[in-house]
């Protein structure tokens, strides 16, 4: 039972971790995009380096929701690891 608590703990942890560094470069490639497009507007680059910038960014963002997906299913079994469940007793009435 030590063991599972252990990995499940090292596992949300380490997941954070990657969720957090995927959060910035989706926001260093929402920058980027911002730049393409002024760069694109004052005749400095083609659109395809628009369009580049934009499927970088919408691939973090997919990329970071299942990051985010990964660090909640580790929660949830650590929390099941610690000994807790969705189901259980019905709370007394008075």
């Amino acid at each position: 039972a030590f063991r599972d608590v252990e990995d499940a703990l090292f596992a949300v942890t380490s997941r954070r971790a990657r969720r957090a560094a995927l959060a910035e470069q989706s926001s260093a490639l929402e920058a980027a995009l911002v730049l393409a497009r002024d760069r694109y507007a004052e005749g400095e680059a083609s659109y395809l380096e628009v369009l580049d910038v934009e499927r970088a960014r919408l691939a973090a963002a997919l990329e970071l929701a299942g990051a985010r997906r990964d660090e909640l299913d580790a929660a949830v079994s650590l929390f099941r690891a610690l000994g807790g469940g969705w189901g259980g007793a019905e709370p007394a009435s008075s």
